[in-house]
């Protein structure tokens, strides 16, 4: 999966999550291009909440960030990322330590699990796998 697609995956669900329905693509396509015209300007008025966000991933969490297995899994990108930043917006001093064991709590949920590796495009899936990291870092 290519770099952009996961910056689009973020952006597209911190911001218009709450209308996603599927197929994935079509959600993604309709939210670029949306914004084409002001992507850039979207981007750079945005760029600092991604920043941040992905900052405390990698101080927390290192290169094994979003690899519950070898390769980046796109579903945990997008909730943990979302989860996070919406964490961040309310507060963003976090403690490294409280964000991994946040994100060791939630890979160890048998449901997560089953919301990132099952059905993973599917509307309630989406919905109930953002709501468990939303809260899981809301509770941190």
């Amino acid at each position: 999966m290519k770099d952009q697609e996961l910056i689009l995956r973020f952006l597209a669900f911190y911001f218009n999550g709450k209308n996603y329905e599927k197929p994935m693509k079509e959600f993604l396509n309709k939210f670029s291009q949306k914004n084409h015209n002001a992507m850039m300007i979207f981007l750079l008025k945005h760029e600092k909440l991604f920043v941040s966000t992905i900052d405390v991933v990698f101080e927390s969490l290192g290169k094994e960030a979003f690899r519950p297995t070898r390769s980046i899994n796109a579903a945990v990108f997008d909730s943990v990322m979302v989860g996070l930043a919406r964490r961040i917006e309310v507060d963003s001093d976090l403690d490294n330590y409280k964000v991994k064991k946040a994100y060791e709590e939630l890979l160890a949920d048998e449901k997560y699990l089953e919301l990132i590796s099952q059905s993973t495009s599917d509307e309630k899936n989406v919905s109930e796998r953002f709501h468990m990291a939303i809260e899981k870092f809301r509770s941190m």
